[in-house]
């Protein structure tokens, strides 16, 4: 069921007594259980994409972490007895 039998089922809608004309519950009568019979067996699309990250985009995240705590630990330089200083 798609929206190709929601127009089906508007265009003979009270005059449609056949399948093609809207009515789905072979009562020769399209109506308000046509529509709700309609709506019970509608099919969605499928999800064609996901929300997970392709690896390409992984790979950087975690490139730019490692030069994030590259840079921190150059950042800090040991000064004689042990002394450390942080630019």
């Amino acid at each position: 069921m798609d929206g190709s039998d929601l127009n089906l089922l508007l265009t003979g809608w009270g005059i449609g007594t056949e399948w093609d004309e809207g009515d789905f519950n072979d009562d020769e009568l399209v109506d308000d259980s046509d529509l709700n019979w309609l709506l019970s067996n509608w099919t969605y699309p499928p999800a064609s994409s996901s929300s997970v990250p392709e690896p390409a985009t992984m790979a950087f995240l975690c490139l730019g972490a490692l030069a994030l705590i590259r840079r921190r630990r150059a950042g800090k330089r040991r000064v004689g007895c042990g002394v450390v200083v942080t630019f």
